[in-house]
Parts: C-alpha cells; structure tokens; sequence
C-alpha cells in the first residue's frame, strides 16, 4: 500500500488506488458492512478519516487474514460492541486527567530539585 496523505475527505479512487483494490470492491463494501456509512455529495462519496480506517481494517482481514465477507462483517460489529463497551464514563475520564496532572507535578517537582 502507498502512503495516503491526511485529509478532511478522500474520493474513491484515491482509496481504490491505496489498497489496490478496483471502485467497485468498495462499492461493493458499503453494501455489505452496515459500519460504513459513506457520504455522497450529488453523486461523488466522500469518505472520511474513520471511514477509511474501516476500510484498511476491512481490506485486512478479507485480503490478509483470510476472512470471508460474513466473517468479517461478524468481526467488525464484535469489535463494535467491545469498543463501545470498554469506553470509560467521562467521570473515569476526568480523574484519569486529574491522575496524569498530580503524576506530571510530581515529576516537575523531582525535576526542578535535581
């Protein structure tokens, strides 16, 4: 795969080009993975960051861990859920913030006594 450059949106077949893949696969793909959610503009898809990181994350396991379509479909929306389930409440955010503030005084602090 050829480097990409960041951006708000790519076209299709910028993503076609870097994955190696033809229009027509990730057409195909859209149809098929209920996560991708593209955007269309008249008739031009806008994908986005996220949507391109779930297509690389389709394209490896279809083309590189061996999985077939279902397969894949089954293990994106497992990773779905765990995802949404092991995020942290914005309370458990905000003292993980609170903890990383008190542990970088402390080394300051250890810092400007040396």
């Amino acid at each position: 795969m050829n480097n990409i450059h960041k951006k708000k949106y790519y076209k299709i077949g910028e993503i076609s080009e870097y994955l190696g893949v033809k229009s027509s696969v990730l057409r195909f793909w859209e149809e098929r993975f209920p996560q991708l959610k593209i955007k269309k503009n008249n008739t031009h898809r806008r994908y986005t960051q996220k949507d391109l990181n779930l297509i690389i994350k389709i394209h490896d396991l279809l083309y590189k861990k061996g999985y077939k379509i279902e397969g894949a479909i089954k293990k994106i929306s497992e990773e779905k859920n765990l995802n949404i389930e092991e995020q942290p409440s914005q309370n458990e955010f905000y003292l993980d913030k609170d903890s990383i503030k008190d542990e970088l005084r402390s080394l300051k602090k250890l810092i400007e006594d040396l």
